[in-house]
This record gives C-alpha cells, structure tokens and sequence, in this order.
C-alpha cells in the first residue's frame, strides 16, 4: 500500500463536526479561541524574521493544511494574506467554501491530502499545520511534505499536544470527559507527538528550528495564553533553508 496521512476515522469525526465550524460557543470554540495567541504568535515570527515589518501580511502565500471550516484561514485573509487553505475532508472544505463566499473572501480550497497536495509543486512563503498533526496518519510523510511546498527562506508553524501524562491528563480526561470543553473522544493520546520528533523530522528535510512557546488555557478567564511550558499544548516556527 503507498503511503498516505489520510485516516478515515479523524476525517469521519470532523465530517461528523463539520456544520458546527462557525458556532463559536459549538464543540469547535476552543478553535476560535486559540486563534487570539496563535495569531499573534504567527504575526511576531513573520515580524522577527523579516517577512512582513507591520501588523498586515503583504500578500504572503500562506498555505493552511488541515483547514477546517476556514477558522485559521478567514482571519489570515483579513489581514491581507493571500490564502489557500486544505483539508482532506470534503464537508470541512465545503464548509469553509461556503463561509467565505458568503462573507466575500477570496480563498482557494482544496481538498486534498497535503503528499497529494504536494506533487503540484506550488510553493508557499508560509504554510501552517495548526492543530492537526495528532489527526494524520503518517507523520513522517505529512512533515516532509509540508517541507516540500515551502519556498526557500518560509516559514512553517505547526502547533499540537505534547505527548506526556500531563497531556493526557488535561487535554483528555479533564478538557473531553469531565468539563466537556472539547468534543468526546475527538483525541487519541498515542497520535499526540512530542517537539522533539517534529523538529527532528523537519531538520531532516532542509528547516531551522526557531522557537516554541507552550499555549495554556486559563479557566479563570476562559481565555488560552502564551507561556513557556509546553508540557500540554504547543507552537512552534521553523525557516526552510
């Protein structure tokens, strides 16, 4: 069988979740939460490394793989990004099609798996894998493959849950089963992956390490924020050579 970070079952659960994208108080809120550090964060890296020198993004192309419904891609729009965002689920990127010709955004979604996605050859000055890397089958090959579509000099953000029993502990038992801040049983412990291993895999194919800050959710004011421990969950940047 060739290779493939295709899996059924994370694809059947967000097939299952797709029409709750835009409920911001749905199963999905957490998402939209996250986006108040994760773009910040994305924002200070493209400032720190030269990319852009004010708060728009220039009309970078920005390539967002595991998009969604578009929660990550919409908002990178706005500040003037040009965007493609993918997904290998049809009904997400149907979703997000339809969101963003409703609200005007011009934004190209494909469905597609990102080592398909890859044998176009198009390069991105900045691609990120946000909250996905735990629902994909094949690591390996989805890393390579996202090394593979960034341009010389771009930017790769990939953010997800460390794997560790603190891990498990927060983002399973407590987040899914006793406050039920995420859907039930939308996470696998065994596909949670530590740092290590991502910049281990992305040094391999050609990308420099550039920082990490950990993302923690503060129930006192139901908001997530940027610290230094990356015990639960995680961003990271790193620059392709």
């Amino acid at each position: 069988m060739p290779k493939s970070t295709f899996d059924l079952t994370e694809v059947k659960k967000f097939a299952d979740l797709s029409a709750n994208w835009w409920d911001y108080d749905g199963p999905l809120k957490q998402l939209h939460l996250m986006n108040r550090v994760r773009i910040p964060y994305i924002k200070g890296i493209l400032k720190q490394e030269k990319l852009i020198k004010g708060d728009q993004l220039n009309q970078l192309d920005i390539l967002d793989v595991g998009c969604g419904g578009g929660i990550l891609s919409i908002p990178l729009s706005r500040l003037g990004a040009n965007i493609t965002g993918l997904d290998a689920c049809a009904e997400n990127i149907q979703i997000a099609k339809d969101y963003a010709k409703y609200n005007n955004y011009h934004i190209n979604y494909v469905t597609s798996t990102i080592e398909d996605f890859a044998t176009k050859r198009i390069l991105y000055d900045v691609v990120c894998a946000l909250e996905i890397v735990e629902h994909i089958a094949d690591i390996n090959l989805f890393l390579e493959s996202i090394a593979q579509v960034t341009k010389p000099r771009g930017i790769i953000f990939v953010s997800t849950i460390n794997k560790t029993l603190k891990s498990y502990v927060q983002a399973i038992l407590i987040a899914e089963y006793l406050v039920k801040m995420v859907p039930q049983g939308g996470h696998d412990w065994n596909k949670f992956v530590e740092p290590s291993t991502i910049v281990d895999i992305l040094s391999r194919n050609k990308c420099r390490f550039i920082g990490m800050k950990g993302m923690e959710f503060s129930p006192l004011t139901g908001e997530w924020y940027l610290d230094c421990n990356v015990d639960v969950n995680y961003i990271m940047a790193l620059r392709k050579l």
